[in-house]
């Protein structure tokens, strides 16, 4: 076996065992004499390739769930619950009411808007 080839061996193997990815060591096994560095250079986009997808997967994992809706039915005086981008459900409560409950026993919004009193009388 050449210096140059085994050098090369040498090289994948150590991504190998460096990455762990299972598709360079598809190219480790395909070496030979005209190929290698092609094989070289595929790897090195399957590396490429395998960091971005991690790279998007950890970003992913990483978000703040969001609001999705809230859930009106479970609302209480002093809170309001919300369903999340995640599936999970996330609960707010409040020192003082939010909602009133009206006549046919549903929680309403508490309106907090300030109203001038010349639109009142009028």
């Amino acid at each position: 076996m050449g210096k140059l080839k085994r050098f090369l061996l040498f090289l994948l193997i150590v991504s190998v065992l460096i990455f762990g990815l299972g598709d360079v060591q598809v190219a480790v096994a395909e070496i030979g004499e005209d190929s290698a560095e092609e094989n070289i250079q595929m790897s090195t986009v399957l590396n490429n390739n395998k960091e971005l997808e991690l790279i998007d997967l950890q970003k992913e994992l990483q978000k703040e769930p969001q609001i999705v809706k809230e859930v009106e039915d479970k609302r209480t005086e002093f809170s309001k619950q919300y369903l999340m981008s995640d599936n999970t459900y996330q609960i707010e409560y409040s020192m003082i009411p939010v909602h009133y409950e009206d006549t046919n026993g549903k929680f309403r919004e508490i309106s907090n808007n300030i109203i001038d009193r010349c639109q009142v009388c009028s």
